[in-house]
């Protein structure tokens, strides 16, 4: 008897959750008809390559959305903090000033994500933070913070792996002098940056398991075309035995190759280089020449990903707040041929 009752209020109890979590659902979509759900989305700076890409793919994710969901009125906004965490900062203010629903956040320096956190929280303003992670423990200060991104370790084991399969198919054309070293330049995005050191760490290490190496230059260009450009002219002004570009991402590297053709440099002359990011420009290079290679950061998956988030979050759905924090979206290889 005692078993039985158990099991009627064990099944009364699960009916009335259900019933509480539709009641919430229902009273959540009633509530957003008759509002406008604003969401912020903060870019660190927008002249950059990936992240202006970045930008398209969630403007297309926005338009698709607004179809789809048009019970809602939908207010998505981006701002360019123009590479300063202090601008950034002054507009996160202004956001949760003007009661915005949800933040989706590119920092400018992952180490202020503390004090964004703590704004964020008094005001009951969920972030998604993306491409450059917080620390972890700032991450979990808190039930309603998400970052979506990619692996960085990953992208560098996958970028030497791109060296070693060149080398497997063209030895002369890396090793050049035959002297059984491969005399390399790094092109490195920004000083103690996680995703540069990832990169470059494990993109060296995964060489290296075939390969001896001999570091000729190490550029700090900031992620940037035209910083690579300018201190890659130097480099090529010394016209050093480079057989080797080793960029953390694309932006650097075609600012690299773009001033050894400037300087003079043949085809037959210029190193293999290998990018990280896969934009548009590095895709149709790695199509045209054997001597450049990239790695696909997939903007579009994480673009779907941040807006799919974003928009939950604005519209208070429920999520599995203690799963799921990190949404890390795989690279992929472009499948040349060589």
């Amino acid at each position: 008897m005692k078993k039985k009752l158990l099991g009627y209020f064990l099944a009364i109890f699960i009916i009335f959750i259900v019933l509480a979590g539709w009641l919430y659902h229902l009273s959540n979509e009633a509530k957003n008809r008759n509002k406008t759900l604003k969401i912020g989305i903060l870019l660190y700076r927008q002249d950059d390559n990936f992240i202006s890409s970045m930008r398209q793919s969630m403007e297309e994710e926005i338009d698709k959305l607004m179809e789809e969901d048009s019970d809602v009125t939908y207010d998505f906004q981006f701002f360019d903090s123009k590479n300063s965490q202090l601008y950034q900062n002054d507009i996160i203010d202004s956001l949760i000033s003007d009661k915005y629903d949800a933040l989706c956040i590119n920092l400018v320096d992952r180490t202020a994500a503390s004090l964004i956190i703590d704004r964020a929280k008094s005001a009951d303003i969920p972030i998604v933070f993306f491409n450059r992670e917080p620390v972890n423990e700032d991450l979990t200060r808190w039930d309603k913070l998400y970052y979506v991104g990619s692996d960085p370790k990953k992208a560098g084991m996958m970028q030497g792996e791109l060296v070693l399969n060149f080398n497997h198919h063209y030895p002369s054309r890396l090793d050049k002098n035959h002297d059984g070293i491969i005399q390399y330049c790094l092109l490195e995005g920004e000083v103690l940056h996680q995703d540069a050191i990832l990169r470059t760490k494990y993109a060296l290490q995964t060489i290296s398991k075939e390969l001896s190496l001999e570091n000729i230059t190490r550029e700090m260009a900031d992620w940037s075309y035209n910083s690579s450009y300018i201190k890659m002219l130097e480099v090529a002004r010394k016209r050093l035995n480079i057989e080797l570009i080793i960029s953390n991402n694309d932006a650097m590297a075609l600012g690299a190759r773009k001033a050894l053709v400037d300087s003079y440099y043949v085809e037959e002359d210029l190193p293999y280089i290998v990018g990280i990011d896969g934009i548009e420009e590095a895709l149709q290079l790695s199509n045209e020449s054997i001597l450049y290679d990239t790695i696909i950061n997939d903007q579009i998956s994480q673009s779907k990903k941040i807006i799919s988030l974003a928009r939950r979050l604005a519209s208070d759905t429920i999520i599995n707040h203690k799963k799921d924090r990190y949404y890390l979206v795989p690279y992929k290889n472009t499948k040349k041929k060589l």
